[in-house]
């Protein structure tokens, strides 16, 4: 069987919401997936529809403190285009496609994570082990 390694433990937290005591690295991994997953399922546009204004804002963060202020722009101009009603058919595959591009799969996402995990740990709240 596969043991987790804390990296691992981690992530699951995000994935899982983030848990109680949450630190700035562990709220901005969970804001930052909060976003990928319906991004990756639906495209960014969908993703931008389905957070409140607060968990985008947190999610652009999200992305900022990984490393990833492109991607934070790009998605900051999808709230832009929802907003101003602008030709959402045509931007949409263009968005994704940029998107896609940065972020082809949850591992670019990972490689972020681990290496802020590596090299700014207290940003992350000790694990709770049972």
């Amino acid at each position: 069987m596969h043991e987790l390694t804390v990296a691992d433990e981690v992530w699951n937290r995000a994935c899982e919401g983030g848990g109680d005591s949450l630190r700035a690295g562990d709220q901005a991994l969970a804001a930052l997936l909060l976003f990928h997953g319906p991004a990756m399922n639906g495209g960014v546009l969908h993703a931008v529809e389905c957070l409140s204004p607060d968990q985008l804002t947190a999610a652009l963060a999200g992305y900022i403190h990984f490393g990833f202020e492109s991607v934070a722009v790009l998605i900051g101009e999808a709230e832009k285009a929802i907003q101003l009603e602008q030709d959402l058919d045509n931007l949409e595959a263009v968005f994704d496609k940029q998107y896609w591009a940065q972020i082809p799969d949850d591992g670019v996402l990972v490689k972020g994570f681990e290496s802020q995990l590596r090299e700014n740990p207290q940003e992350f709240s000790p694990l709770v082990r049972k």
